[in-house]
């Protein structure tokens, strides 16, 4: 009897199918291929032309057939697998996936998973693998279920991945007021890697104390006696176990590996939390501080039995490792100036003063400045044939609304440090705040009109008469629609006023962007701005200011917001006692009261006038006490703009184009290294995270504070730069005064490290002259008890006389008797001093 010819079914590209071609298929259930049925080729065709994963079980042993795509998520079990019953391919984890088939097979469900965790033995050892998958039946023509159909994709990499960088953002976030000390710091470590022992089973962390490098337990979790608690100490075998790898990193600074655990320290370590396995491989790296020549303690990190340690393992424990110390460095220099808090709290209310005299200082420049200006444009609305060309007229409109916005900002920093001291204290007046808010609402039409929102207003139609600033009232309702409008894309914004015999409600809704719930916490404080994907405008004082005038009414503010749904503001006051015949005041009293309230009638504009291009690698400042900044940016016009800012900001700034320009100037002034490096990411040749980790391996810069600018944002980006070694991480765009505030900040606090390293070292100078003297009197002291036959009483009172006697001082009379082995003098005068010390016995 014969077949008739089926087409070509292995006919085509592709390792699974010349493998097909191969094959022995009447060796295996599923019998000749001439006698399989159609569903099984139309399924298996389908199977082999996809370019996703697919895996196909087929009858009652569930055969197993597949495609390209799927041989890496089977792995070493290729290409035996092919044709074999799925129990004996996956007999690992066939007890757990064979009871749910049914629901496939039995059933006729569709089963799905995400991310499930998987042991699977493919590559000769146990591995964790994550898959995320769907069972399906498949049905033959008769509706009869005769295989499973399984698409599949491997999602370890991104489960992997996620878990360790959770891990280095915590751990990273490690405060050090968790705790005064550097086991403190070490244990809130511990504690963030004990929540997650899936990437690192155990762990367990020494200090060394003493000159002998004694060491001392003071962390550890996932040893065999040491519970779970990420603060407990172990004596046992598996404390034992590590001393000598921890002693041997402390000793060489550089991390290790170390394998073979489970033969060398059987019964050392606990099984881990994903099976059975106990650790085989860890990684011990050193504690080591800025500052310091010797590491101070280290630690072993145990390493996932389930997972191999590759390169990317090594990676995350080198970041870890660095994150530690980084955590132990501000530790050393938080207990460093824990005894400046009383100096700090002066500098505090100097800034405060500082910052009010400036506030104060900036309205008279800031007037000379608006006010020829302003008189240029009157002059040319009078005389329009003469004067500034169009392009002229543009810039000077520009200027005059960038000096009103300052203005403005200059008010409200005098507004805010007011309230800081205590020095806000409302004019209450009876005002009618219905006309008052309906004029100030007003400005803000045509801007959102123009924006293309829906700008409504509802204030009651009767006099709304309650006791207020008027002035802060209208600076209330400004700032809060202008954020409104600000950050609103699409929709409305909504105002609505109600009172009743009590108090005031101001409403103020729109459909923009939302404030995240953890932003939500501190938009209130001066400063803060919700980090968004945007540039960010404005100074961060806004709705602070808005809460300090509120507050100074008796009243509070409230928040309701989700993000991408927009946010409601709500200002509750009391009405106030309004006596009879009062006099109120209207919306033109109001903006009189503030005359800035019309920089919000428009969008700001605001441009900045050419620079000239400094030459690169000029110093820009002949001072030579100022501070040294070395400047890395390739882009020649932004390089010359942060030339200015910087050095207009008391710096000498000295510019370069590139890293290697970069580290040749620093090497050619080894006597005088730049106080602070301001550095790009991207730039030609090497990159600013390269510059980075260079200026790290050199000593005369390894503490040197560099500040990474670049154009890259999210979380990755910043772990990248901090992991290179940078001391500060900002986002293009960026405000200028936030780069000024960085700079200063991390260069004063290089400064405070610096002395408080200095201190150190000057102490510790000290502490070895003196042990120094007060071994070479003890030794001096020594011969003369033996020479004399004195006890160390007579014989120190005897080095006492003899000091006086010969007026020298008591060391340098001490070192001559070790040297000599007796008193310098002669007999008849050393017999003079032993009569004087004499005293009955």
């Amino acid at each position: 009897m014969t077949f008739p010819r089926q087409p070509p079914l292995f006919d085509g590209p592709g390792d699974i199918r010349g493998l097909c071609r191969s094959m022995d298929w009447a060796a295996t259930p599923l019998g000749p291929v001439r006698t399989w049925s159609a569903t099984l080729r139309s399924t298996l065709a389908l199977c082999l032309d996809s370019g996703f994963p697919i895996l196909l079980n087929w009858g009652s042993d569930l055969v197993a057939v597949y495609n390209d795509a799927f041989t890496p998520l089977i792995g070493g079990k290729h290409p035996e697998a092919l044709g074999r019953p799925a129990k004996e391919v996956w007999p690992e984890s066939w007890d757990a996936v064979g009871a749910r088939l049914d629901e496939v097979l039995v059933r006729g469900r569709t089963l799905r998973f995400t991310d499930e965790r998987q042991i699977l033995e493919r590559n000769g050892y146990p591995e964790e693998c994550y898959f995320t998958f769907s069972h399906s039946p498949i049905r033959d023509v008769d509706g009869t279920i005769v295989g499973l159909f399984t698409a599949s994709t491997e999602t370890t990499a991104q489960v992997v991945g996620e878990r360790r960088m959770r891990i280095l953002r915590e751990v990273g976030g490690v405060s050090t007021t968790d705790g005064n000390t550097i086991a403190d710091a070490c244990r809130s470590a511990l504690q963030v890697l004990a929540r997650t022992p899936e990437t690192v089973p155990f762990a367990v962390a020494y200090l060394a104390e003493g000159e002998d490098t004694e060491l001392r337990q003071i962390a550890a979790y996932g040893l065999a006696d040491a519970g779970d608690a990420a603060g407990s100490v172990s004596t046992g075998a598996g404390a034992v176990a590590v001393t000598e790898v921890i002693g041997r990193v402390i000793r060489t600074g550089r991390a290790e590996s170390v394998g073979d655990l489970r033969n060398r320290f059987p019964g050392a370590f606990a099984p881990g939390p994903i099976g059975p396995l106990t650790p085989d491989e860890a990684v011990a790296v050193p504690f080591t501080v800025s500052g310091r020549s010797r590491p101070i303690g280290a630690a072993l990190f145990g390493v996932n039995p389930y997972r191999r340690l590759n390169e990317e393992f090594q990676e995350f424990f080198a970041m870890l490792a660095r994150q530690i110390r980084d955590t132990l460095t501000d530790v050393v220099a938080y207990e460093a100036e824990r005894h400046r808090v009383e100096v700090l709290a002066d500098l505090d209310r100097a800034k405060t003063e500082f910052f009010q005299n400036v506030s104060h200082e900036l309205r008279t420049p800031l007037t000379l400045l608006l006010g020829p200006l302003q008189d240029l444009l009157a002059r040319q609305r009078r005389q329009p044939a003469a004067g500034l060309s169009p392009a002229e007229w543009d810039s000077v409109e520009t200027a005059v609304r960038a000096g009103q916005r300052l203005r403005g900002l200059v008010g409200d920093l005098l507004k805010v440090s007011g309230a800081e001291t205590g020095g806000v204290f409302p004019d209450r007046r009876a005002v009618d705040l219905a006309e008052v808010t309906v004029g100030v609402a007003g400005m803000f039409r045509s801007w959102a009109e123009h924006a293309g929102l829906r700008f409504d207003i509802a204030v009651p139609d009767e006099q709304l008469t309650a006791l207020v600033d008027p002035a802060m009232w209208s600076t209330i309702v400004t700032n809060l629609l202008s954020n409104a409008v600000k950050y609103t894309q699409l929709g409305a914004v909504t105002l609505t006023l109600a009172a009743d015999e009590d108090e005031v409600m101001l409403t103020i809704t729109d459909t923009g962007s939302g404030i995240p719930l953890a932003d939500r916490r501190r938009v209130f404080d001066r400063f803060y701005r919700v980090t968004t994907s945007e540039p960010q405008e404005g100074s961060g004082i806004g709705l602070a200011l808005v809460a300090e005038l509120v507050a100074a009414h008796g009243g509070h503010i409230g928040l309701t917001s989700r993000p991408g749904m927009g946010s409601t503001f709500t200002v509750i006051i009391p009405v106030g006692d309004v006596p009879a015949g009062h006099e109120t005041f209207g919306p033109t009293s109001a903006q009189h009261a503030d005359p800035d309230l019309d920089r919000f009638a428009e969008q700001d504009i605001v441009t900045s006038p050419p620079l000239d291009t400094a030459a690169a690698g000029q110093v820009t400042t002949a001072d030579p006490s100022a501070p040294r900044l070395l400047l890395v940016e390739d882009d020649d016009d932004l390089r010359a703009y942060l030339t200015r800012l910087i050095a207009a900001d008391g710096w000498a700034v000295q510019d370069v184009p590139d890293a290697e320009t970069a580290l040749s100037v620093v090497a050619g002034r080894p006597h005088l290294p730049p106080d602070l490096v301001v550095t790009d990411v991207m730039l030609p040749g090497r990159s600013g995270l390269q510059l980075v980790t260079e200026l790290r391996a050199a000593p005369s810069t390894a503490r040197l504070p560099v500040i990474v600018l670049t154009a890259l944002g999210g979380n990755e980006a910043a772990i990248q730069g901090f992991a290179a070694g940078a001391d500060d991480y900002i986002t293009k765009p960026f405000q200028s005064p936030e780069l000024l505030a960085r700079i200063r900040a991390n260069h004063r606090l290089h400064q405070l490290r610096e002395q408080a390293i200095g201190d150190a070292e000057d102490r510790a100078e000290q502490i070895r002259g003196a042990l120094d003297s007060s071994r070479v009197i003890g030794t001096a002291i020594g011969i003369l008890m033996a020479v004399h036959r004195l006890n160390s009483t007579d014989a120190f009172q005897l080095l006492l006389a003899a000091s006086q006697n010969s007026n020298r001082k008591l060391r340098s009379l001490a070192a001559d008797v070790v040297q000599s082995g007796t008193l310098p003098f002669r007999p008849t005068e050393t017999d003079a001093l032993l009569l004087r010390i004499a005293r009955p016995r």
